[in-house]
């Protein structure tokens, strides 16, 4: 029970596990055999790299009978393009824009090291830059065929990264800085990170494992020894923070590269910033909304980031949350014409309230609910200023994907 007499949920069943003394061990011992390190030669031998990949069996992110249980290495873009190229591929794809280096580098070769030390060709079979995924295929530089007929390289085996809770015990395997076969560990500092200066609209799992230049590509592992994230950044000027892609949404994109050799990105065509409010105003509306409410007191104040930190011994209403929480909505600042935003009728000025029946307070929400999912529909409720009064409408954004 807790201090204050209530029930404590059950812990959940995993943490009910006896941990040996060896568990770390335990967990590299599964999925270290599928790790290899990605040796990358290209037109310009000063941007030439390595990193990291591990190999899984195709069933595991796509049905198609085509691929018939392929063996396929996973890795990072940036790992198998040099940095020019990555950056000229992402400019391209915010541009709308293709390039014929773009099927070039997919065909590029590269030196796949197993982590028994053999040494193998591999073929760059899909990337996509905005996502930082990419597909590398192995094969038999006698035949040409798939070496997975003739060689076996231990397949890893994917787990479910939903389910990561705070402070759970993951293992990155990877070759920081050229040095094979290293492992690291540490804990999930959060499952659901969104990082702006990314480029990407992914959430990543945010871990202190330590992760550096050669990790990229690699996979983070549980103490199952199955793949729940794929390791990519670092954090910049930062020790024990690091970003990995969770496995959920690894494999939808990986789905597609692999069924279609690109990704799907949906584009709404408009941009959106949060409502800028004063402390002074915040208070005044916080005051005005629970004088309006019950004579229960509450007591009130705010973070950095404008978001309400509430302590009271009543019960506070989500009728009563959802109008503290209007302080911090989204403004449409843009709407690119022609646009799906446009021709669903959203206007700059417009202010949004909710996404599919959902408060929203950030721009990452909407963001997320369109990434990388080509059959989304969103719900927008809008407030819209009329000449006399504000008018409330529910706008339904038909989002028709372009490919980027």
């Amino acid at each position: 029970t807790s201090c204050d007499g209530k029930l404590l949920p059950p812990p959940n069943r995993s943490s009910q596990r006896i941990l040996g003394r060896n568990f770390v061990a335990d967990a590299v011992e599964l999925a270290l055999p599928s790790v290899v390190r990605i040796h990358v030669e290209t037109s310009d031998a000063m941007d030439s790299g390595m990193g990291s990949g591990f190999c899984i069996d195709s069933k595991e992110i796509s049905d198609e009978q085509s691929f018939n249980g392929e063996a396929i290495i996973i890795t990072n873009a940036h790992v198998v393009l040099s940095p020019n190229e990555f950056q000229t591929q992402r400019r391209n794809q915010n541009n709308n824009s293709t390039s014929d280096e773009s099927s070039m580098q997919q065909k590029r070769c590269v030196l796949v090291e197993t982590q028994s030390g053999r040494r193998l060709l591999g073929q760059v079979a899909a990337v996509d830059v905005e996502t930082d995924l990419a597909i590398v295929q192995i094969v038999n530089q006698e035949t040409n065929d798939n070496f997975h007929e003739r060689i076996r390289i231990p397949m890893a085996q994917l787990g479910k990264s939903e389910s990561l809770r705070h402070g759970e015990f993951v293992v990155s395997v990877g070759a920081p800085l050229c040095l094979e076969n290293s492992v690291t560990a540490g804990i999930v500092s959060n499952p659901r990170r969104f990082v702006p200066k990314s480029g990407s609209q992914l959430y990543f799992i945010q871990t202190d494992t330590a992760i550096n230049t050669g990790n990229s590509g690699g996979p983070l592992v549980n103490l199952d020894g199955q793949v729940v994230g794929i390791n990519t950044l670092k954090h910049p000027g930062a020790e024990g923070i690091g970003y990995a892609i969770p496995i959920d949404t690894a494999r939808r994109i990986l789905r597609q590269l692999l069924e279609c050799g690109k990704v799907i990105h949906p584009k709404l065509g408009f941009n959106v910033q949060p409502t800028a409010l004063t402390a002074s105003k915040r208070e005044e509306d916080l005051n005005n909304t629970l004088r309006s409410s019950s004579s229960d007191n509450y007591m009130a104040n705010y973070d950095e980031d404008g978001s309400q930190l509430l302590t009271s011994s009543a019960r506070v209403s989500s009728v009563n949350l959802q109008m503290m929480q209007q302080n911090n909505l989204l403004n449409v600042v843009s709407v690119e014409k022609n646009s799906a935003a446009y021709f669903a009728g959203l206007r700059p000025g417009d202010t949004v309230l909710e996404l599919n029946d959902m408060p929203v307070y950030k721009s990452e929400q909407i963001q997320h609910a369109v990434a990388y999912n080509p059959d989304v529909i969103l719900k927008l409720k809008i407030k819209r200023k009329g000449k006399e009064r504000d008018v409330h409408e529910t706008l339904v954004i038909e989002i028709k994907p372009t490919l980027m």
